[in-house]
């Protein structure tokens, strides 16, 4: 099958050489016929050729590869040697005086803010505190005793049976107590906060860094 079909190729591509050659041909001219099948034969071999290396070219594969388009987002890496800085730097100091007794952190983890990472001994700030509110209890009952002991002036002064001096001492002993009941509440207050400072908590979340101290 394979011998038949290259003989009608051959055949066919004999032809079509004869096709183009046939203004040559000159009946009764061996020495042109001769020509002429020569050139049949190597049209022949040429258009074999020719096809061998067309079928050669056109049945070679080239691999291509398929890939569907789509929008997404591109990661970009950067390879680089450099130092990494913290977007803030908050450095953590006592607003008191006093011993540092208890560290509630290691370096280099991290915190919340409000977590507790120093204790200073806060015996010192309670017994301020106990003291202020001593000293408030005992001017607030001679704040009273005070007032009433102005009333009484009073009325003697009215009275016309005591002097205008015993009323003036009356009145300037209130005022002083008074304003000694109000400086106990403050300093109160101001002991209270200093117990407070006792305990020294993270301002913000971050990550702990060395211990300086």
């Amino acid at each position: 099958m394979t011998a038949h079909s290259n003989s009608f190729g051959e055949t066919s591509r004999a032809v079509a050489c004869l096709g183009r050659l046939r203004h040559f041909l000159i009946h009764g001219s061996l020495p042109l016929l001769l020509a002429v099948g020569f050139s049949l034969s190597g049209c022949s071999r040429q258009e074999a050729s020719a096809e061998k290396q067309g079928k050669s070219e056109v049945g070679a594969s080239v691999p291509v590869l398929v890939g569907k388009a789509m929008a997404k987002s591109m990661p970009v890496q950067i390879q680089a040697i450099g130092n990494v800085m913290p977007y803030s730097k908050v450095a953590v100091r006592s607003q008191i005086t006093g011993q540092l007794v208890q560290v509630h952190f290691q370096e280099g983890k991290e915190v919340r803010k409000e977590d507790l990472l120093f204790t200073i001994d806060p015996r010192p700030s309670q017994a301020a505190l106990d003291q202020a509110k001593a000293n408030l209890a005992r001017d607030e009952a001679q704040l009273e005793n005070a007032r009433i002991e102005f009333a009484r002036a009073k009325k003697l002064f009215e009275s016309n049976i005591s002097s205008r001096d015993d009323y003036d001492k009356a009145q300037a002993n209130l005022d002083t107590l008074r304003g000694t009941v109000l400086a106990d509440r403050a300093a109160i207050t101001n002991a209270a906060l200093n117990l407070e400072f006792t305990s020294i908590r993270s301002p913000i979340d971050g990550r702990t860094g060395n211990l300086l101290v």
